[in-house]
């Protein structure tokens, strides 16, 4: 059973703790401002995360000195449910390059690569990319020109970049 203290005259709620209030193994008498609350929390239901949420409902009941915890599953609307699911089309550099030794890639062809490039605008650019982008996009011409260089499929590039998704 967990319980805390309730200040009447603040509404301050001290901190739960299991069991009653307790002086010296006995039950404490309490100043006539405070009550003892127990908590009384129903158990979670299950939901399915991907087009389900859980809103937690919190009561105080001073009549009978509960604090009421109850849960209720709430369904998603699509635009929610769209927005839970994994993106895969974006990643930092580290988790490119971390990725693509998994895959069996050398992440210094693609250096090798800009040094190939004749147009001194372009590989200036892809240099730049390559070396301080904060996120790299699957989408970004640059990767699928390198995809591309690679003989990498579709498939094969968004299997990169979840991998690399899964990479702290």
């Amino acid at each position: 059973m967990r319980t805390f203290l309730y200040n009447l005259d603040t509404g301050e709620r001290g901190a739960f703790r299991d069991g009653p209030y307790l002086v010296d193994g006995r039950p404490g008498v309490l100043p006539s401002n405070m009550v003892e609350i127990t908590v009384v929390e129903e158990d979670s239901p299950r939901f399915d995360y991907e087009t389900q949420e859980i809103r937690r409902t919190d009561e105080l009941d001073l009549v009978n000195k509960e604090w009421r915890i109850t849960y209720q599953v709430v369904n998603l609307t699509p635009e929610q449910i769209e927005a839970r699911k994994p993106r895969w089309d974006e990643c930092t550099p580290l988790q490119l390059r971390l990725a693509m030794l998994e895959f069996g890639l050398d992440p210094d062809g693609i250096s090798l690569m800009i040094d190939a490039m004749t147009d001194p605008l372009e590989k200036k650019k892809a240099f730049i990319a390559w070396e301080y982008a904060v996120t790299i996009k699957k989408n970004h011409y640059l990767v699928q020109y390198f995809a591309a260089e690679l003989r990498l499929s579709p498939a094969q590039v968004d299997a990169i970049f979840e991998f690399a998704n899964t990479i702290d």
